[in-house]
């Protein structure tokens, strides 16, 4: 009996409906470097399937980024998470504009939106939301927040992700 090794990619709309419209940026620390010149985007998928499905389409593409990769367990809501951490510069939004692009095919979201760290809305992704909500620069990054606080915003992104 043979081995066949499966070499199939994903096809057009493969992960629609498995992963959220929205991604956060800066709620996660990154595994490399930290935080103030390392921006970290992250994806909310409903399986562990299709994370990984998008962590792996994500590392195989040509694009300027440091680290893929995929929470080992489901958060409390029972969803995977697939980081992908940019160096922190005036580039990440093109570079991570281009990786969500490129995401469409395989989702069929349109409409992307984002929540940055420290807020509790969802914006239309945009350069201009963008540039005015993420830190652009090292020197710009200053999130030294309370525990308290922290607590507070986490559990919000939490409830807007359900809903």
């Amino acid at each position: 009996m043979t081995k066949k090794i499966l070499t199939e990619g994903l096809y057009e709309g493969d992960l629609d409906s498995t992963i959220s419209s929205t991604v956060l940026m800066d709620y996660y620390k990154p595994k490399f470097g930290n935080e103030k010149r390392t921006v970290v985007m992250t994806f909310s998928c409903n399986d562990e399937g299709p994370a990984n499905d998008l962590a792996d389409f994500i590392e195989k593409g040509s694009y300027d980024i440091l680290d893929v990769d995929k929470s080992p367990a489901p958060d409390k809501d029972g969803r995977f998470l697939v980081f992908i951490e940019v160096i922190r510069n005036r580039r990440m939004f093109d570079i991570l504009d281009k990786i969500l692009s490129s995401c469409k095919a395989i989702t069929l979201i349109d409409n992307w939106k984002f929540t940055p760290y420290t807020y509790v809305e969802r914006f239309d992704w945009n350069k201009e939301n963008f540039e005015k909500t993420v830190p652009q620069m090292p020197h710009l990054y200053n999130h030294d927040l309370s525990e308290q606080e922290a607590e507070r915003i986490k559990k919000r992104i939490q409830f807007l992700n359900r809903y």
